[in-house]
């Protein structure tokens, strides 16, 4: 191991005292320790003071400043070069520092490194469900290759394949699952605390360290996993969903472009409604084949999950596109304001 790297693990956490327990017994156990820095981002539920008994530092705010501006916090106080951070609902595998040292050790020359993220023991529909329709995912590359409006429709039917034994450059990491050089991260602004959750914000940090330190500094390294706690309810994945299109309704407001819109979803209703008048029948069939297409290819590529509730996952998705259309336009309507503010967790 690497004596000039040392490394610090951020968790930002809004209220989750309900939900902290399991990461920080998991951080407490790790094969390798770190210091730990929790971020109470304005809690009133105790939070802190939950941190403070497992002895790992703690800075609170004295309101709810955001997931940027937690992060940021975090990013500032940490007291090492290295600068990892975690979910208040995710729970890191024993080696997961372990696996972070050996990432930086063989990618010195990165800036910013992410890793993948897993259902954590999926129990209900809602779980088995985002097994095949993981929110968390790497954006690849491609995508900072001005890649047309027929790749970033097709990417939606058809998800990308990303390498899974190798690091691999990506357009963005997942916020659950990254780490950064602190002394670079900062060279470049930090994250941007006027961006609300859903609108990009770790995108925004990638764009920025890639302008400054090229493509080969954001990478990803599938050897860095960690499983994340999803909410047992399609309530909490809705919700979610509504908020990821009302940030990017948000960010098209602002900065224009082509939207980041789901495709299957509307997809699937247009279909079906452009051929109900000559036959509904036919239209019906047509849109659910449309909704079905991801599914398919997912099935080809991990093959059955065992649950026979999966053909219902098509119709799942669906519905899930349909509210995430409508935080977009709820997004691209309403003015900025206080409460866009506040942390999702």
């Amino acid at each position: 191991m690497n004596i000039d790297t040392t490394l610090s693990v951020v968790v930002c956490s809004f209220n989750g005292a309900a939900k902290l327990t399991p990461c920080l017994d998991a951080l407490a156990r790790q094969r390798v320790m770190v210091d730990v820095l929790v971020v109470d981002d304005g809690s009133t539920d105790g939070t802190a003071d939950l941190a403070k008994a497992y002895g790992f530092r703690v800075i609170s705010h004295e309101r709810n400043l955001g997931i940027s501006a937690a992060r940021n916090t975090g990013l500032s106080n940490a007291m090492s070069t290295i600068v990892a951070f975690c979910d208040d609902d995710c729970t890191p595998p024993d080696d997961w520092t372990e696996q972070l040292y050996l990432a930086w050790e063989e990618h010195s020359e990165a800036t910013v490194i992410g890793g993948l993220i897993e259902v954590g023991h999926p129990m209900s529909f809602t779980q088995n469900y985002l097994t095949y329709r993981n929110p968390l995912v790497p954006a690849e590359i491609e995508l900072a290759h001005s890649p047309s409006v027929w790749y970033r429709l097709a990417r939606q039917f058809r998800p990308p394949h990303l390498p899974k034994d190798e690091a691999f450059c990506v357009f963005s990491v997942v916020g659950a699952n990254m780490s950064m050089h602190q002394q670079r991260a900062l060279e470049v602004g930090g994250f941007d605390e006027s961006l609300i959750f859903g609108e990009g914000e770790e995108a925004s940090l990638c764009g920025a360290v890639r302008a400054r330190f090229g493509e080969l500094s954001v990478i990803v390294d599938p050897r860095i996993v960690m499983a994340h706690r999803f909410d047992v309810s399609m309530k909490e994945t809705w919700r979610r969903s509504y908020a990821y299109g009302q940030g990017a309704g948000k960010r098209w407001r602002k900065q224009g472009g082509w939207p980041s819109l789901p495709a299957v979803g509307p997809a699937a209703v247009i279909v079906a409604l452009l051929i109900a008048p000559f036959s509904w029948s036919v239209g019906l069939v047509a849109g659910l084949a449309a909704a079905a297409t991801p599914w398919a290819f997912w099935m080809k590529r991990n093959g059955p999950n065992g649950h026979a509730v999966a053909l219902v996952y098509p119709l799942a998705a669906l519905v899930e596109d349909l509210v995430s259309v409508f935080g977009f336009a709820r997004g691209v309507s309403r003015e900025s304001g206080g409460s866009s503010r506040v942390r999702r967790r």
